[in-house]
């Protein structure tokens, strides 16, 4: 309910998933959502920023991730590709030592992978995602305003995605999901069928 919630408010507000809110709020909104189980009366007074954060400690307490334990491994095959892509020198030098279309076919695929993996989902979590995902599509869409994009909220919101405390993984995560995020964000349209 925070996601749809959130769609009645102009996603133009600077720093929507970035800035904090005050943490009385925060516990206030917690209060009423997960202990008192009161969806449907959230007042239109409560910030975008006291929902945001609400949002992102919710899909962090999760018992499992979003984006499913069954396909952890996968997910983060795609975030290494996607963070490699990233990390070459520089987009200009990329394009001419790769060439335009060895890039493009490499995003390509990890989109198609993507496309496959969000379609084992269950389908509880495909939805929340695509709702995660339109929302931050709609704050990038308005980047003037929020000082949010693709890679800002890859940043912010894509390590709630996979993050477990408990994990000793090789490869960090605060380092792959960002750039996974940020295709999420960028295909999000075909991704999800928004």
């Amino acid at each position: 309910s925070i996601l749809e919630h959130m769609l009645y408010y102009p996603l133009d507000t600077e720093g929507i998933f970035r800035l904090s809110c005050k943490q009385t709020d925060r516990y206030d909104l917690f209060k009423q959502l997960v202990i008192q189980q009161e969806y449907q009366t959230i007042s239109p007074k409560v910030s975008i920023h006291t929902l945001a954060a609400l949002l992102k400690i919710l899909l962090r307490s999760l018992p499992q991730t979003l984006l499913s334990e069954k396909f952890y491994t996968q997910f983060i095959q795609c975030g290494v590709r996607a963070h490699q892509l990233q990390q070459d020198k520089s987009e200009k030098e990329e394009e001419e030592s790769l060439g335009t279309t060895s890039v493009t076919s490499q995003r390509e695929k990890i989109k198609n992978e993507l496309a496959t993996l969000i379609g084992y989902l269950p389908e509880l979590n495909r939805l929340l995602l695509g709702k995660l995902v339109r929302i931050c599509i709609i704050i990038t869409n308005n980047e003037s305003l929020t000082k949010m994009n693709a890679s800002n909220l890859g940043k912010t919101l894509g390590v709630s995605l996979l993050l477990r405390e408990n994990r000793n993984d090789l490869i960090n995560i605060k380092d792959i999901m960002p750039p996974l995020f940020q295709l999420f964000i960028t295909y999000g349209m075909e991704l999800f069928s928004l």
